[in-house]
């Protein structure tokens, strides 16, 4: 029978080895994150462990530290207006550089009767992708709107022979609070005859600068809509 020393020894060797075995599964792992344009560091980006809940922040100087487990091997970074990207883990020490974001900055947006690169619009427009509009089973293009454009309001009744009511920034008077629809330039009334599947860019212009434009018919926001042409090239059919 082995003695109460011995036991006790065996107890230390096995909590040693618990510890280190546990100290082994987790890893720490720092770095620093920059801008791709002016190599400055990017403060507050988002770091996270790929499948995990572990995540940290960079610091002021970009820096910042967390803990990997041992079966995970993949950060992801993440900030606003840079692309995400995935960094794979082999050593303690990552480096990235991002990318900023210029898909947005660089489309194109119809605005009246000229066409202008969103980083250039002061006023407050808002860009719904056709993708955005079929991803929503409905039947005309009004009720596609609802909750693809922030301050853009959609009701319906539900009568038969009803069409949608589109509201944008709420109520402004008590009379007539319907939103001006332009289609291919021309002012209707609403999208109710427009088949979905033939529109190719929607912008909805939400503040006062689009009086400018359209005069006081603009009071109550415009929706503008350019359906798809034919264009150069092979045929292609979706």
């Amino acid at each position: 029978m082995p003695s109460k020393l011995t036991v006790i020894r065996w107890w230390l060797t096995g909590c040693l080895l618990f510890f280190a075995t546990f100290a082994f599964a987790q890893r720490s792992v720092s770095g620093k994150v920059t801008s791709d344009a002016d190599k400055q560091p990017i403060f507050g980006a988002t770091v996270s462990v790929k499948g995990t809940n572990v995540a940290t922040q960079t610091n002021s100087e970009g820096n910042f530290t967390l803990t990997v487990p041992a079966d995970r091997n993949t950060l992801v970074i993440s900030f606003v207006g840079f692309e995400s990207i995935e960094v794979p883990v082999t050593s303690g020490t990552v480096n990235v550089t991002m990318k900023e974001r210029t898909t947005t900055l660089t489309d194109v947006v119809v605005t009246g009767y000229s066409s202008q690169a969103k980083k250039d619009i002061t006023g407050s427009v808002a860009v719904v992708k056709t993708e955005d509009l079929k991803a929503v089973p409905a039947a005309n293009a009004e009720s596609q709107l609802q909750g693809r454009a922030s301050g853009v309001t959609v009701t319906t009744s539900n009568q038969p022979g009803d069409g949608a009511q589109v509201r944008i920034r709420g109520f402004g008077s008590f009379t007539n609070n319907n939103p001006l629809f332009i289609i291919d330039g021309v002012p209707t009334g609403g999208l109710g005859g427009l088949n979905p599947n033939d529109i190719e860019s929607m912008q909805v212009l939400k503040d006062a600068a689009a009086a400018s434009i359209y005069g006081s018919r603009a009071s109550s926001g415009v929706v503008i809509v350019t359906t798809k042409k034919g264009k150069a090239g092979s045929a292609k059919v979706s």
